[in-house]
């Protein structure tokens, strides 16, 4: 586990990774990803290199998609709320903290229109759309996906049948890179 001081930096680095798929973050270079490597299936645990890890798939899996909910914020923050911090942070579900970038947080202010600056609208939660195709990622939100989409440079998202927008999992990686501490990823 990261320390409350760098779990943002590490829940994007996650998340992102989890986003490019196959993908895992370089311990050695903060915020840089390394193909993922000598995980195989052996007898029904997960292999690292010659090394096997002590847990069955399922077990990994279930660790990994407690890690991702752990990371997730309490709650949301307006741009108003975000600006006026000295340090901009909500709590997370694991007992840390998802840290905000001033540098994100003005280029947002720039780019969303001034009636959403009252609006809970960070970090963004990105949810995974794979049920609508391969490469789809839903925003649940509508103040959110509003958001997303003037800070993109778009007019607007498509819908899902049940009224969700969507948008692909390309622009959440060119979100991630204009604007690395203001979304999340979700399973």
């Amino acid at each position: 586990m990261t320390s409350s001081s760098s779990l943002g930096s590490h829940l994007l680095d996650c998340s992102f990774g989890s986003l490019l798929g196959g993908m895992i973050p370089s311990e050695q270079i903060p915020g840089k990803f390394k193909p993922q490597r000598g995980l195989f299936r052996r007898g029904g645990v997960i292999s690292e290199g010659a090394g096997l890890l002590p847990v069955k798939e399922e077990e990994f899996v279930e660790h990994q998609l407690r890690s991702l909910r752990d990371m997730l914020p309490v709650r949301k923050c307006s741009i108003e709320e975000l600006l006026r911090s000295e340090d901009p942070k909500v709590p997370t579900l694991g007992g840390g903290h998802h840290r905000f970038s001033r540098r994100s947080v003005e280029a947002a202010a720039s780019a969303i229109p001034r009636d959403l600056w009252s609006v809970p609208l960070f970090p963004i939660t990105f949810s995974s759309g794979e049920e609508l195709g391969r490469g789809v990622v839903v925003i649940r939100n509508k103040a959110e996906a509003l958001a997303f989409a003037r800070m993109m440079g778009l007019s607007e998202l498509p819908r899902t049948p049940e009224g969700h927008h969507y948008t692909y999992k390309v622009l959440v990686i060119d979100f991630m890179r204009r604007y690395p501490s203001l979304g999340v990823l979700s399973v």
